[in-house]
């Protein structure tokens, strides 16, 4: 047994001295992952030896000054989009893999069969170049009336799903997933579907509304000849009656803003223009609802997220904070407060709903742990070519790199508010930077940062009550 056991050790150590022999040369090593990375993805770095294509334990390390990407241990998450490049050493062996970050495909998919109380709806981020999923938030996980309604297994196969199928790719997803895991996975799946095979138009990501409050989506087709005319449907709602389809003129003080509730965009296709209209929806009471947008064979999915509207009566352009969810267990290490970070803009054609944000707080050091972007209406829109005849395009693109932002408060103290951009004019293209703030503006909107940081503030505000120190 001694003799089997030392020849065992001695096999061991040859192998490592081998090992070692190759690690001593520079160049034989190298990072396997594609390059391709969406806002959103992480991966687990893998690196391989070039000999015999053995996988390698190394260490990684981000090159230069980038906050556009951050690695934990062999993990490597992308929040914002450019390139960054990652250094591999093993041994004595040293390599570098520049990726290429670009913003996601965002898609909404649904449930049909609805076991639950209401509409079950997932919104699904999509790295194009390889078809993986890099993210999943499903519509109404962290609002308290949804959550309160639908019951603790909606929670439970929400988490579920998403470690089930983030890294898939949507086609993997699709064959992998049987039909009968439920409803979360079926919404999923039906966004893969929708990804893999598109509409031939595309409506702005909304994700939230607040009442009173109306969304005009703004369908945009990539090939246009005839003029467009888009169903706007109800397919699902909980509770019912919490959102409606708008028929009626609606007027912004005494000025006619859709007549009959039709909101009518140009679209232009070479020397030729074309009509496209859809109807707007009016959200009534907190809720969750469904929007199907149809043109012939096509559909397109839009999720909304219904809270109720505490900024009515609140005029100008900025923003305000309120805290819909704190943790009941104080005496927990960390403390995630659920807040809407909103911009006060009541009116017909004004922003449709508030930005969704998790804030955590350490409790016992008082400094903000992170700060999450669960779900916003200020959407990515801004940064597509056709919106705003382009004007957003330069500052819009940074909206993808919210995660970029929201990194920027993590140590922050809870001890005080964080200071607010101050406003500027609509030239100067965003909001001028103030002592105490965070030191960039993620869109050419001041009032979409200012909506966070009020979320934040509201966080801090509440925490104080909670934690007093």
């Amino acid at each position: 047994m001694k003799k089997t056991s030392i020849i065992f050790l001695l096999s061991c150590l040859i192998v490592a001295l081998g090992t070692q022999a190759v690690f001593a040369q520079p160049g034989v090593i190298e990072i396997i992952n594609t390059e391709h990375l969406a806002i959103g993805q992480s991966i687990e770095l893998k690196t391989k030896l070039l000999s015999d294509r053995m996988l390698v334990d190394a260490v990684y390390s981000i090159k230069g000054d980038s906050d556009i990407a951050i690695i934990e241990k062999n993990s490597l998450t992308a929040r914002g989009q450019g390139s960054v490049t990652v250094a591999a050493t093993a041994g004595s062996a040293v390599c570098e893999k520049t990726f290429t970050i670009s913003p996601y495909k965002r898609v909404c998919g649904a449930s049909v069969r609805c076991r639950f109380c209401g509409p079950t709806c997932a919104w699904v981020d999509y790295n194009e170049k390889t078809g993986e999923i890099v993210n999943i938030e499903v519509s109404g996980c962290g609002h308290i009336k949804v959550l309160d309604d639908y019951g603790k297994r909606f929670c439970s196969e929400s988490k579920k799903v998403k470690m089930d199928f983030i890294g898939l790719t949507a086609a993997g997803a699709i064959n992998r997933i049987p039909s009968n895991s439920g409803d979360v996975a079926e919404a999923v799946i039906d966004a893969c579907n929708r990804f893999l095979d598109p509409a031939g138009f595309s409506i702005r990501n909304y994700q939230t509304m607040m009442t009173g409050r109306y969304l005009a989506n703004n369908p945009y087709f990539a090939a246009i000849d005839t003029d467009k005319a888009i169903e706007t449907r109800i397919l699902a709602e909980y509770p019912e009656g919490c959102a409606a389809i708008v028929t009626e003129d609606v007027y912004n003080g005494a000025k006619l803003t859709w007549s009959k509730g039709l909101f009518t965009a140009t679209q232009k296709s070479g020397n030729a223009s074309y009509k496209v209209s859809h109807n707007v929806i009016k959200a009534i009471s907190s809720g969750i609802v469904l929007v199907e947008y149809r043109c012939g064979d096509d559909s397109v999915l839009d999720a909304l997220e219904i809270y109720d509207n505490f900024t009515v009566g609140l005029g100008g352009s900025d923003s305000y904070g309120q805290v819909v969810y704190h943790p009941t267990q104080l005496m927990d290490y960390l403390l995630t407060y659920r807040v809407l970070g909103d911009k006060a803009m009541n009116f017909p054609g004004g922003t449709a709903g508030p930005t969704v944000v998790d804030v955590t707080i350490d409790r016992d050091a008082r400094i903000i742990d992170s700060v999450r972007v669960a779900a916003h209406s200020d959407s990515t829109y801004l940064a597509d070519p056709w919106e705003y005849a382009g004007q957003f395009i330069p500052t819009g693109n940074k909206l993808y790199d919210i995660a970029t932002y929201c990194a920027k408060f993590k140590g922050l103290s809870a001890n005080a508010p964080v200071a607010k951009y101050a406003l500027t004019t609509a030239k100067a293209k965003g909001g001028l930077i103030v002592e105490g703030g965070i030191a960039d503006v993620v869109t050419g909107a001041t009032r979409t940062t200012n909506a966070i940081i009020s979320a934040v503030n509201a966080a801090i505000e509440q925490f104080g009550k909670d934690v007093p120190k």
